[in-house]
């Protein structure tokens, strides 16, 4: 018996085996497996492109939301300027600061307090920190100091400071 015909023998032995024939069953459902997850994620890549479109739409809805109960709210601030009393001027200007407050934090802008929100704002728009932190100053003072007097004018260029920087941020028109 020559060497080829001695590996022929032992390769028809090899493919008539047990051991062969659950390794194509196995190798079978490997294939099948694998051609299974390459379908998923084919169909994943574009659910995620759909997903990244759905967020976008979403951050859109969200966004005109809050510019409308932000113009809403503005126009109540406005409205407390024409009562002549110091206590609605106070309290419009705790609103627009709350206001600004949260635009900052829809923004992006991380922190526990407006403190924290205007440092970080500090990094990239010096200017508008620095006016930010006057009337947020301001707004402290209101807050602890119970005989802190402003008049209408003074009122006015606080809520006008505010009023800008919501522009900036494309809240208010």
């Amino acid at each position: 018996m020559d060497i080829f015909t001695l590996i022929q023998t032992g390769f028809e032995a090899f493919i008539h085996s047990y051991f062969f024939g659950a390794l194509k069953i196995f190798l079978g459902i490997y294939s099948f497996v694998l051609f299974i997850d390459i379908l998923l994620i084919l169909s994943l890549r574009n659910k995620t492109e759909m997903l990244k479109e759905g967020n976008v739409l979403f951050q859109n809805i969200h966004l005109s939301i809050l510019r409308s109960s932000l113009k809403k709210r503005w126009l109540k601030i406005e409205s407390r300027l024409q009562s002549g009393n110091i206590s609605e001027y106070k309290v419009a200007i705790l609103e627009a600061d709350n206001s600004v407050d949260e635009a900052l934090t829809d923004s992006g802008y991380k922190g526990t307090d407006m403190t924290q929100k205007i440092e970080q704002l500090r990094l990239v728009h010096v200017e508008d920190a620095i006016a930010l932190d006057e009337v947020h100053q301001i707004r402290n003072r209101i807050v602890f100091e119970q005989d802190f007097h402003l008049d209408l004018d003074q009122t006015k260029k606080i809520l006008e400071t505010y009023r800008t920087y919501l522009k900036k941020l494309d809240y208010l028109e």
